[in-house]
Order: C-alpha cells, then sequence, then structure tokens
C-alpha cells in the first residue's frame, strides 16, 4: 500500500500480484491493483481486477464505480451506465456515480436521461458545478435553451466560488 499511495503504481502492481499468489480472496488487494492498473493507463486489466472483486463481493461499490469510470475511458458506455447503477444501488446517495452515469448516457446522446442524472446529483450537492454545467450541455441538445443558459450561469457562478 506505500507503494501505491507514493505513485509508484508498476512497484505497486508487481507487490499485489505476489500477496494475491498467496491470499487470492484479498478482494481489497484486487482493488488496489485495479486502482494502480488504471493510474498505469491499463484499463482493461483494471476492469479484470474489479470483476475479481465483484465475484468476492458484488456489493463493493469501489469496484463497480471504478469499473465503470474505466469502461468510460475505453468508451464502453452502456456497460459503464451499468456499473454506475449498481454503485447507485450500493449507495444511492453518491452525486459522483449520477454525474458519471449522466457524463456517459451524453456520449450516448440520451439527453434526457443525462439531465435526469445530472439532476440527482445536483439534489445531493446543489455546488457540484461540473454537474450544472454538463447539465447545461446535455440542455442544449435538446433544445432547451432558457434551461441550459441558467444552468450554465449557475455552473459558472459556482466555478468562480471554488
Amino acid at each position: 500500500n506505500a507503494l501505491y499511495k507514493f505513485g509508484e503504481y508498476k512497484s505497486a502492481v508487481v507487490y499485489y500480484d505476489a500477496y494475491l499468489r498467496l491470499n487470492p480472496k484479498s478482494y481489497q488487494s484486487w482493488l488496489n491493483k485495479g486502482i494502480a492498473l488504471a493510474m498505469l493507463g491499463s484499463y482493461k486489466e483494471a476492469i479484470r481486477c474489479y470483476d475479481e472483486v465483484i465475484n468476492l463481493n458484488s456489493d463493493s461499490y469501489q469496484a463497480w464505480f471504478n469499473k465503470g469510470i474505466d469502461l468510460c475511458k475505453l468508451e464502453a458506455y452502456e456497460e459503464a451506465i451499468f456499473c454506475f447503477y449498481e454503485a447507485l444501488r450500493i449507495n444511492p446517495k453518491d452525486e459522483n456515480s449520477y454525474y458519471n452515469q449522466g457524463v456517459a448516457l451524453c456520449k450516448l446522446a440520451k439527453y434526457s436521461n443525462a439531465v435526469e442524472c445530472f439532476d440527482e446529483a445536483i439534489k445531493l450537492n446543489p455546488n457540484f458545478h461540473q454537474a450544472w454545467f454538463n447539465k447545461a450541455i446535455a440542455l442544449q441538445h435538446l433544445f432547451k435553451i432558457d434551461e441550459a443558459n441558467k444552468a450554465f450561469e449557475e455552473a459558472k457562478k459556482l466555478e468562480n466560488n471554488e
């Protein structure tokens, strides 16, 4: 874990591999290995690690969330949406899962659904300026220009307050 904390991701992966040979059911080690691999840009390998975590503990919010993030990086948006759905099943008050689900829906041009996700994220965290900004973009695609402008203004106001 110290290697991971100091950004030594390649060394951390080697350590987790050795540890997992001795303790293959350590879902925390699988999770940490997946995170380290993702930090190295090895998203497919990271996803395999998250799948191991999910096989060991299907209620691992972090595994579902991280898998969704990495699937988005691979442009596998439908699968990512499912992962964020599972993360929200476990932790329904997570604005980041709603937000990322909304982003993935936008990538699939499902703008109405995306707005619903951004609204949920904003409901949980009214100061989430990225959610306001992406909501504005989705609303523009729906030709709801007045609502989009209001959301852009809110995003700009919140960003300036940070």
